[in-house]
C-alpha cells in the first residue's frame, strides 16, 4: 500500500520524490494545501529513504488522503492493484551503477557537465543512507571519487554521522597536506557543531601539526584560519582575524584563478558568523564585493551563492542594517542553498527569520521553533541551541 500512497502523493505533489531531500519540500506544501503538517522525517519512512520503514499511522493517513483530494484513508486501497514489488537489494543495484560511473576516465581539465552529473551522483547518495553505507569504502579509496565525490561536493550536513568515517578513511587513502588539510578541518566543523569538545581538540591538533603555508584551495585555506579564530580568545583571536585578512589579501593577489568567486570570503563570513565576530564579517564581505567579480562560473555549486546571501543576512541584522537582512532574506529560498549544507543553513535561515518576526506572529514563531528543533534533531548541531532567542 505504502507504494500506492506514494503514488498518488507524487502526482498531487506534481514532481518525483527522488531525494530525501525531497521531503522537506513535500512537507512545507503539505502544510501549505491542508494546513496541517507531516513532518519531513516521517514521510522519509514512508518513501523509504530510512531504515525499518513503517506503515503511516492513521493520522498520517488522514492528512495524506486529504491532500490528494480522497475522501478517507480508505480510498487508496481502491488502488492496492497496481502496487509494484521492488527488489529489496535496490540500493545494492543502485550501488553498483554508482560504482561504474565513477570509473569513467576523467579527462584532465575542467569539464562542467562531468561536474555537474557527478553533483547530481554526489546528492543521491548523500541523501540515502543505505547508499552512502554501502559505497562509502569505495569512494574514500576510489581517486575520481576521492575528488569529485568528497573534495568537490563535501557533505557539511553529514558531519556528524556516519559520512565522517568515509572522511577517516578518504584521508587515510589519499596522500599529501591538503587532503590532510580539508578532511580535519570537516571533521572540526562537525565536532565543533555538536559540541563535541574532545574530537573537536584532537582536530585541532591535527590541524596545528600540518604546514601552515599558503599552497591550497580559498576552501581549506579559509576554514583553517576560521578554525584557528574558534579557537583563540581575546587579543589572540584579534591577532587570528587580522592574520585572516592578511591571508585574503596574499591569496587575492596570488591566486588570481579564484578572482570570479569569493571562495576564501565566503569561508570567513560563515566563520566569524558562528561565533558573533560580526564586525569582522562586515568588513570580508564589502572585500567580496569590492575585489571579487561574482560571476557566475559554471563550476560553483548555484546554492553557494545562495548560501552567501544568507551569511550576508545574518551579517547585515546584526551590525544594524536590518532593511537589507529583510530584503536579502525576501528573496532567499532554503530549497535552493546546495544539497551539501541544505540542512546547516537552513538552520541559520530559520534563526533569523524567527528574529526578524513582529512580536504579534506569534504563531509562525512556533512554526518556525518546530522546524528549528526538527533540523537540530536531524543534523544534531546542538551548538546553534546558544544562538536562539529565548
Amino acid at each position: 500500500m505504502r507504494l500506492v500512497i506514494r503514488n498518488r502523493v507524487e502526482k498531487r505533489y506534481g514532481h518525483p520524490i527522488v531525494f530525501s531531500s525531497d521531503c522537506e519540500r513535500l512537507s512545507e506544501h503539505i502544510f501549505e494545501t491542508t494546513g496541517t503538517r507531516v513532518s519531513a522525517q516521517t514521510l522519509r519512512r514512508l518513501f523509504g529513504f530510512l531504515s525499518g520503514s513503517t506503515q503511516p499511522g492513521p493520522h498520517t493517513l488522514h492528512i495524506l488522503a486529504n491532500y490528494c483530494g480522497l475522501n478517507s484513508p480508505e480510498d487508496f486501497k481502491q488502488n492496492t492493484a497496481i502496487q509494484l514489488e521492488l527488489p529489496q537489494d535496490k540500493a545494492m543495484i543502485q550501488a553498483e551503477i554508482i560504482r561504474h560511473f565513477y570509473t569513467i576516465d576523467h579527462v584532465p581539465g575542467m569539464d562542467f557537465n562531468y561536474q555537474n552529473a557527478c553533483g547530481n551522483i554526489a546528492e543521491i547518495i548523500c541523501n540515502n543512507h543505505a547508499l552512502l553505507i554501502e559505497l562509502g569504502s569505495f569512494l574514500s579509496q576510489h581517486p575520481i571519487a576521492q575528488i569529485y565525490f568528497f573534495e568537490r561536493f563535501p557533505f557539511i550536513d553529514g558531519l556528524a554521522g556516519p559520512y565522517t568515517s568515509f572522511l577517516k578513511n578518504y584521508m587515510q587513502h589519499k596522500e599529501g597536506f591538503e587532503p590532510k588539510l580539508f578532511g580535519n578541518c570537516m571533521l572540526f566543523l562537525g565536532a565543533f557543531l555538536s559540541q563535541n569538545k574532545k574530537d573537536q581538540e584532537a582536530y585541532y591538533a591535527q590541524i596545528l601539526a600540518l604546514p601552515d603555508y599558503i599552497q591550497y584551495h580559498p576552501f581549506p585555506t579559509g576554514r583553517r584560519r576560521v578554525i584557528k579564530i574558534i579557537q583563540s580568545d581575546g587579543a589572540e583571536r584579534k591577532k587570528e582575524i587580522k592574520k585572516a585578512f592578511e591571508e585574503e589579501l596574499i591569496m587575492r593577489k596570488d591566486k588570481e584563478v579564484f578572482r570570479a568567486t569569493p571562495y576564501y570570503p565566503f569561508i570567513m563570513v560563515e566563520g566569524l558568523n558562528l561565533i558573533k565576530e560580526y564586525e569582522a564579517a562586515s568588513e570580508m564581505i564589502k572585500i567580496a564585493d569590492e575585489f571579487y567579480s561574482h560571476s557566475n562560473n559554471l563550476f560553483v555549486e548555484p546554492g553557494y551563492h545562495e548560501c552567501f546571501k544568507m551569511s550576508r543576512a545574518i551579517t547585515y541584522f546584526h551590525t544594524g542594517k536590518e532593511d537589507q537582512a529583510k530584503i536579502l532574506m525576501q528573496s532567499i529560498n532554503p530549497r535552493d542553498f546546495a544539497f551539501t549544507n541544505q540542512k546547516y543553513y537552513s538552520i541559520m535561515h530559520t534563526i533569523l527569520e524567527r528574529e526578524l518576526c513582529s512580536d504579534s506572529a506569534k504563531r509562525k514563531k512556533e512554526l518556525l521553533l518546530g522546524r528549528f528543533r526538527e533540523l537540530i534533531q536531524q543534523t544534531k548541531y546542538t551548538y546553534f541551541k546558544t544562538h536562539w532567542p529565548t
